[in-house]
């Protein structure tokens, strides 16, 4: 099942999300973002995230999250070196983000974007 018939079928249609970003990949989507509420939820499958995160992609969490923060600093003061996986980065659309993985085993990336957060 692709997951433009399953994630984004179900928040969208039989939730009220909108979808707010589609990036397809031959007949199915690469990524999704949807929202409703103030609640944006974001889907990627694994051989996008391999593209676009390297190390991460390839990593099989059992569960990714995508945290926005209001100050990244913040947040790497307070991580352990060893659970970095991703280093801190600027991407092409403007987030300042690191991925860490957790000690059962998830990726977490958090990310501050510069409107949002003055960096």
């Amino acid at each position: 099942m692709s997951m433009r018939s399953s994630h984004a079928a179900l928040l969208g249609q039989q939730l009220g999300f909108e979808v707010t970003i589609s990036v397809p990949e031959g007949d199915s989507l690469a990524f999704a973002a949807v929202a409703r509420d103030g609640v944006e939820v974001m889907y990627q499958t694994h051989a996008s995230m391999a593209k676009d995160i390297g190390a991460v992609g390839s990593m099989r969490s059992p569960v990714m999250l995508f945290c926005r923060v209001a100050d990244l600093d913040v947040i790497i003061a307070r991580l352990d070196e060893t659970d970095i996986v991703v280093p801190r980065r600027r991407t092409p659309y403007g987030a300042d983000e690191i991925y860490v993985r957790t000690v059962g085993g998830h990726v977490v990336g958090f990310a501050a974007f510069p409107a949002e957060s003055g960096n």
